[in-house]
Parts: structure tokens; C-alpha cells; sequence
């Protein structure tokens, strides 16, 4: 049995609860809720991803990252190819959800056993208690992970074949950004986050790593801190927001980086947008 997972920090923790070594356990592709996915480009849109994703690293680190996530992922086909089971843990989180369908999609014509770990409702987390909330097994303690197994199903043709059309439209429509509205992972435009994160951003100079922090916390969509970040930079590209101060040393960016609002009030002095401020301390 291999199990899946859709992170570095799941699988080591998977590794662990299930006391496993580093074979028959592993994660597939991750961060496919960004970026292009169409099948002809699939491969150089990852390394896009990686590339903005993993900018810190040297070209030499990033391209090593994207050789690891492909042999990963042919390690996950080949193992369904000799009919050995997958136990794949599936979380709400768009990061989640993306590599879910897009590897059942790619088992298509594959005769293997599937079965299916799904978070539980009801579990205990760091971030918001809002049952609205999309949460991964990343946020969850190694015991629950050990006591997920008892969890497990099968996961039945019927259901393989909805996620499979699921996946083939949203290659289809090969937007820059999936994220779940009304409970479907759907296709967005990319700044689709931007006024949530406006209406959050204090009205006094705040740091960066402030905000990203507040969203990562509290936000529904459970987006990674360097999407977060880009979007940021798009608000001040846009003039949404100012840059105060900029960090000297590109590791220190988001803890440095100091951001006002650009328009705070309007011409009669009222708060010109965004009023759900509540939780974030600003310097």
C-alpha cells in the first residue's frame, strides 16, 4: 500500500504517525490550485509555480524541486499500474482538492484499489473555528493521522468518474487560480482574493507578514503565504496599497516590509472600504 498525501509537511507527518519509512509513503503534485493545467503545458506551468513559489531558491534548487515532484508523482502511477492500493488522504483545502482530482484523473484506464482518508468535520485546529473554513491533515496532530486510518473507504467507480469529468473541465477552462465557492472547487479569476484581503488590512502602517499572517489564519481558502504575498504586490502595483518601508534583505521581506492603505478616507472623512479589522495587531 502507498499512502498519498498533497504536502511535505503531511507526508512527514504521515510518515510518522504511521511509523512508516521513507517507501510507502508520499505526496503528489501540490499547489495545483495555481496556475495553468492544461495538459499540453502542464509541466512547464508547474515550473512557473516553482519558480514564483520557490523564488528564494537558486534555478538549480528549483529545478531539482520540479524533478522530485514529477518522479513523485510517476512513482504514484506506476504503483497503481502493478494494481497495489493507494490510500490517498484528502483534506477541503483547494491545495488539497486540485491534487485529489488531478491524480484520480490521471488514473484513468488504471485498475488498482483506491481508498479515500477524509478529514473529519469536527476536528481541532489552529486556525479558525468557522466551520466554513477549508483545512488540511497538515493542521492536524500525528495522533489524529495515526486514528485517520479507521477513517478510510473505498473510493467507488461512480465517484472516480464524477472527479474525473470534474478535473477534465478545469483543464478545460485552465484558469490561473481554483479555489472552492459553495463547496466546488471552481475556477477564478486570480484576483479573486483581493477585496478579502483588502477588507482586513489596518488602517493604521502594518507589516506585511501582519497581514499574511491574519489570512492565513482566518481566511477560508487556505491559500499559501507566497500567494498571499504576490496578491499583496498586486494590491501595490494597483495602488491599494503603499509601501512605507521595503526590506533590505529579500529573506526578511515579509517581516519587514512595512504597508499603509493607500486611501484610508474619503472626501467627507468616513472609512472609504473595508471595516472587518478585528484580530489584527498593526506595529
Amino acid at each position: 500500500m502507498l499512502d498519498v498525501c498533497f504536502g511535505a509537511s503531511e507526508c512527514g507527518m504521515l510518515k510518522y504517525a504511521l511509523r512508516k519509512s521513507n517507501y510507502g509513503v508520499t505526496y503528489s503534485y501540490c499547489g495545483l490550485e495555481f496556475g495553468k493545467i492544461s495538459n499540453e503545458n502542464f509541466i512547464e506551468s508547474r515550473k512557473k509555480w516553482i519558480d514564483f513559489a520557490f523564488a528564494i531558491c537558486s534555478t538549480k534548487e528549483r529545478a531539482k524541486i520540479l524533478k522530485e515532484d514529477v518522479a513523485r508523482f510517476d512513482e504514484i502511477i506506476a504503483t497503481a499500474k502493478k494494481g497495489e492500493t493507494l490510500r490517498i488522504w484528502c483534506a477541503t483545502t483547494p491545495c488539497a482538492k486540485s491534487g485529489f482530482y488531478h491524480l484520480i484523473y490521471n488514473l484513468q484506464g488504471i485498475d488498482c484499489p483506491i481508498l479515500v482518508v477524509d478529514l473529519p468535520a469536527d476536528f481541532s485546529s489552529y486556525r479558525s473555528g468557522d466551520e466554513s473554513v477549508d483545512h488540511s491533515w497538515g493542521e492536524v496532530e500525528p495522533e489524529m493521522m495515526e486514528k485517520g486510518v479507521f477513517l478510510q473507504r473505498e473510493l467507488l467507480r461512480e465517484e472516480r468518474d464524477k472527479i474525473t469529468s470534474k478535473w477534465a473541465k478545469l483543464v478545460e477552462e485552465n484558469a490561473d487560480l481554483r479555489l472552492n465557492v459553495d463547496g466546488e472547487l471552481t475556477s477564478v479569476p486570480i484576483d479573486y482574493m483581493d477585496k478579502e484581503i483588502m477588507d482586513v488590512a489596518p488602517l493604521e502602517e502594518f507589516k506585511m507578514v501582519t497581514l499574511i499572517g491574519f489570512i492565513l489564519a482566518h481566511s477560508r481558502h487556505g491559500v499559501s503565504d507566497s500567494f498571499i504575498a504576490e496578491r499583496i504586490e498586486a494590491l501595490i502595483e494597483k495602488n491599494e496599497l503603499t509601501v512605507i518601508k521595503r526590506a533590505k534583505r529579500r529573506e526578511d521581506y515579509y517581516r519587514d516590509t512595512i504597508l499603509r492603505r493607500t486611501k484610508e478616507f474619503d472626501s467627507h472623512g468616513y472609512l472609504s472600504s473595508g471595516h472587518n479589522r478585528k484580530g489584527i495587531n498593526v506595529i
